[in-house]
């Protein structure tokens, strides 16, 4: 165990520790720990430290369809789209650039390739949905693959090879992988208030 997650669980004890070495970890090496500088506050979906510190989690198995994404995450995930799909100049295009464009693009050939998401996603949830706190690249690259699938089985037979044609062009794979309907997530909730079920 290194002594930078040693020094997070610390302060996070409630954390599980796949959710630090996936989500907060990574940042700690260019932003410092404690989380102090401003991108921090972005990372942690606008929420503060302590907020994150009084949170309970839970992992599970959810619908990605069937979630409903709070007002946030549903503007990230447009943002996103716009940036990487549509290729819109945003603030994510302009921020993020080619790297997060890259980051979209590997999670999309993982799950055209395995049919799940290579990490599971960290959600927030509230009486306003689910925010997501960590993967709307993920997200993103899942709901794409959701729908270039449904394409697929739409698509007349004598046109399929010419769909997957296209698929390996543009993704270098030769197949969509079945997708699971329910994805591995991180759950987390706010201990200090009563969600209504």
């Amino acid at each position: 165990m290194s002594s930078t997650l040693k020094r997070i669980q610390g302060d996070l004890p409630n954390f599980p520790q796949e959710v630090i070495v996936d989500w907060i970890e990574p940042y700690v090496k260019d932003l410092g720990w404690p989380p102090l500088a401003e991108r921090w506050r972005g990372i942690l979906y606008g929420k503060s430290f302590n907020f994150w510190k009084s949170v309970n989690w839970r992992k599970q198995r959810l619908s990605l369809e069937e979630i409903h994404l709070d007002l946030d995450a549903s503007l990230i995930a447009r943002s996103l789209f716009d940036a990487y799909v549509l290729d819109q100049d945003n603030d994510y295009k302009a921020t993020l650039g080619e790297k997060g464009k890259q980051r979209f693009l590997s999670a999309m050939k993982y799950v055209l390739k395995h049919g799940k998401l290579p990490r599971p996603l960290v959600l927030l949830r509230s009486d306003f949905g689910y925010g997501i706190a960590d993967g709307n690249h993920r997200y993103l690259a899942w709901m794409i693959t959701k729908k270039l699938a449904q394409e697929l089985r739409e698509t007349p037979e004598a046109g399929k090879n010419s769909f997957l044609q296209k698929l390996k062009e543009k993704w270098h794979i030769n197949e969509i992988a079945e997708l699971l309907d329910q994805q591995d997530v991180w759950v987390a909730e706010d201990s200090r208030i009563e969600l209504n079920a």
